[in-house]
């Protein structure tokens, strides 16, 4: 699939669940290729399981390019690939908040697999949490917030949740591999992203 530039707002969305309501499951995304988009390139945010985003090239995304958002500490989001993506020049629409290529906010398995990420300055894959929604009546983990004496999140991170990230390739103007609130210490497998 090809979208026209800056004619979608995301190249591909999944929708967050409310809470005690189904996710998706067994979701595969292959080929898609936009030169811009509004906002992410492509989001999978909610509880959703068993998805795959595969072979995509998205360029100029208005936020970041491939992203993981988990909806709530007792159904994180688990098992998510993205897989030999291209990633190029994402931006903040603000200006005010950094975006990456790769971003995970929460949930219990992402694995980030043979990605490439071209001039991305704030850096390649982004771990971060954010105020919760009202619908999201949890308290957050203790677990990723011991750096910080109040941490309300809504990327919410499980217990023993993880990051797999194997094989990035970067180019250009591009910060740091890992970055985030210090969530990436905790979470990733991969000694490039434990760096002091």
């Amino acid at each position: 699939v090809s979208i026209e530039r800056k004619t979608t707002q995301i190249g591909f969305f999944v929708a967050p669940n409310m809470p005690n309501v189904s996710s998706c499951r067994n979701i595969t995304v292959r080929r898609l290729v936009t030169e811009g988009t509004i906002a992410d390139g492509i989001n999978i945010h909610g509880a959703h399981k068993d998805v795959l985003i595969e072979g995509c090239h998205i360029e100029n995304a208005g936020d970041d390019t491939y992203a993981a958002w988990s909806s709530g500490p007792d159904a994180g989001l688990t098992n998510v690939t993205f897989r030999s993506n291209y990633a190029q020049s994402p931006r903040s629409p603000q200006q005010d908040f950094a975006v990456a290529c790769l971003a995970m906010y929460g949930g219990e398995l992402v694995t980030f697999d043979s990605n490439e990420c071209v001039d991305s300055p704030n850096g390649t894959v982004k771990f971060d949490t954010f105020l919760p929604w009202s619908y999201l009546n949890a308290t957050p983990l203790s677990l990723l917030c011991k750096k910080r004496t109040n941490c309300p999140t809504m990327g919410w991170f499980v217990p023993g949740a993880k990051a797999v990230i194997n094989n990035i390739m970067t180019h250009g103007d591009v910060g740091s591999l890992c970055f985030g609130d210090g969530y990436e210490k905790e979470l990733v497998e991969a000694p490039d992203c434990r760096r002091e």
